[in-house]
């Protein structure tokens, strides 16, 4: 089973110029337009800085959409003729207006659409022309949506089937029966069971929301992240909203559409960013998460048991208790001194256990329940290092060492945000200490500020994509990068350790949920929020209407 983290024991290094020496990025290199690279996608030329209102790529790269919001993902009767008639290009239904389903008209009888403002990407092979994808439903606008119970249906996750054209190139798959097989929404009604200590005070959650990044399991099951949850009771002034049942990792099992997801309490509740999984030298699992908020903290789980290997993915039968996820040790980050996250350091950390073990902890709570419900103030208690917003984090398969994208941190005179990499003494699973570097700073130097979405590839390449807001895009200090954009830092070679631009987004947007196909030939991208910030935008159809979409990009086919 491929996924990002080795299965094996890692060397140990024992100082900070082992680290520089492991791993070839070049610090502060100014970067210029033109440079070349031969990447997994395919060889490109780096682009320019773009204020344009377009998905701009390098030339010979082409992207289609899979799906925008609205679309229909699994229809609940026959196609009407007024319907056919919205086709809007090969194997893409454009669909008008912002709603998500019909108010009046019951669920069970409703168009399942894909929804609003779709950020973390999976990818789960069929076989070598047909796959699924998993892709979450971060947050929404309450001008688009305005009503709740139409909202609840917009957030949360879509499960849909995707297929190669007679090009190659996949698709949205229109089959009807290959729909009805796999195609899903969950959404904030969904009914999820619970793991971990929190069941006893919860046996049973309702839905999922906030959801950011995640990960897809050895086992082909995925993992959703919920991240900022407090929008929903704060900002769009949900009614009887329970803020405790958010901010968990959730499972869904993909391949069998009517599992019920698992919220994973043993992880901990925060502003889940991403999770990054090792399974580790004893088959044990491994989770590196990141609490997305400004001072907050970085934080590692090790599953109790081994992880046994099902025999058959389809029929899973995903039990909360038998989840390698549902029991297991929670650690936050210390280092050994207070950074500033704007300069160059490094040091060694080690790992603090968040349990009733510990004295201190067990002065302030009753139960490890109320611990991981109140998992900040925890780690708070127990002075871990907090960090300049700890987003994204991704796993090396060149050495096994753990990449963070610190976004950026006003209240700490920090605009660019940096990334942070910390490599483990001992294998994932067993070691309590660890080396750390604040690897490359953020700036007009590297090229790219407020680095957020991060995916090393198979060569250890780095994917990086940023998340400037949209009322300061193209502005003082960050007028040197233009839109946000995904860059590719390459570990070896000429350009190892620069920023090279692959894709400027639309007006606006940002780029989410890096993620590539088994032969790494079609890179899938979520296009977020064009028209953030009161810029205005009219991709990607050129009316009036914004809508986030899914997007394919590949290399033009030699026959165009």
């Amino acid at each position: 089973m491929k996924f990002l983290g080795l299965g094996l024991a890692l060397p140990a290094l024992n100082s900070c110029d082992s680290l520089i020496e492991h791993f070839s990025y070049n610090k502060n290199l100014e970067v210029s337009p033109g440079l070349e690279f031969n990447s997994l996608l395919g060889t490109f030329k780096s682009l320019e800085a773009s204020s344009l209102d377009e998905l701009v790529l390098p030339e010979g790269y082409s992207y289609d959409i899979i799906r925008s919001y609205g679309d229909v993902i699994l229809r609940s009767k026959p196609e009407s003729e007024s319907e056919k008639s919205a086709e809007n290009g090969v194997g893409q239904r454009r669909l008008e207006g912002s709603e998500n389903a019909v108010i009046g008209v019951p669920e069970q009888l409703q168009d399942l659409k894909f929804g609003y403002n779709n950020d973390y990407i999976g990818f789960i092979p069929l076989s070598s022309d047909e796959a699924l994808l998993a892709v979450n439903h971060e947050f929404l606008d309450p001008l688009d949506i305005p009503v709740e119970v139409e909202q609840r249906k917009a957030v949360g996750v879509s499960i849909l089937k995707i297929k190669k054209d007679s090009h190659g190139l996949w698709k949205f798959d229109e089959d009807p029966e290959s729909q009805r097989e796999f195609n899903r929404r969950i959404t904030a009604n969904t009914p999820c069971a619970v793991s971990g200590a929190v069941a006893e005070l919860y046996p049973e959650m309702t839905g999922t929301l906030a959801n950011c990044s995640g990960a897809i399991t050895p086992w082909n099951t995925v993992l959703t992240c919920e991240e900022n949850y407090y929008l929903f009771d704060e900002v769009y002034k949900w009614k009887s909203f329970d803020a405790r049942q958010y901010g968990w990792i959730v499972e869904i099992n993909p391949l069998k559409p009517d599992s019920k997801p698992i919220k994973h309490t043993a992880l901990g509740r925060m502003a889940h960013e991403n999770c990054a999984l090792v399974r580790s030298n004893d088959d044990r699992m491994v989770v590196y998460m990141g609490d997305d908020k400004e001072r907050q903290f970085i934080y590692k789980f090790v599953s109790k048991n081994p992880v046994t290997m099902p025999k058959n993915f389809k029929n899973l039968d995903l039990e909360p208790h038998l989840s390698p996820f549902s029991e297991g040790d929670l650690y936050v980050a210390k280092l050994d001194k207070d950074l500033k996250f704007t300069e160059l350091n490094s040091g060694k950390g080690k790992w603090l256990k968040l349990s009733l073990d510990n004295p201190i902890l067990k002065s302030k709570f009753k139960s490890q329940a109320e611990l991981l419900i109140e998992t900040r103030l925890a780690a708070k208690y127990l002075a871990a290092t907090p960090m300049d917003r700890p987003e994204s984090l991704s796993v090396s398969p060149k050495d096994g060492s753990i990449l963070a994208a610190l976004t950026y941190s006003p209240a700490e005179n920090n605009n660019f945000g940096s990334l942070f990499r910390i490599i483990e003494d001992n294998p994932h699973s067993e070691s309590m200490t660890f080396h750390y570097e604040n690897l490359i700073i953020g700036g007009k130097a590297s090229g790219f500020a407020c680095p957020d979405n991060i995916y090393f590839d198979k060569n250890s390449n780095l994917w990086l994509a940023t998340d400037i807001d949209g009322a300061k895009l193209n502005k003082a200090p960050y007028d040197f990068q233009g839109n946000n954009s995904l860059f590719v830092i390459p570990s070896e070679g000429t350009h190892a350790g620069k920023a090279l631009r692959f894709a400027s987004a639309p007006s606006g947007a940002e780029f989410c949920g890096i993620c590539f196909s088994e032969d790494y030939k079609t890179l899938f991208l979520s296009v977020q929020h064009p028209g953030e910030g009161g810029l205005q935008s009219r991709w990607p159809y050129g009316t009036n209407v914004a809508k986030s979409s899914l997007v394919a990009i590949y290399q033009e086919l030699e026959w165009w």
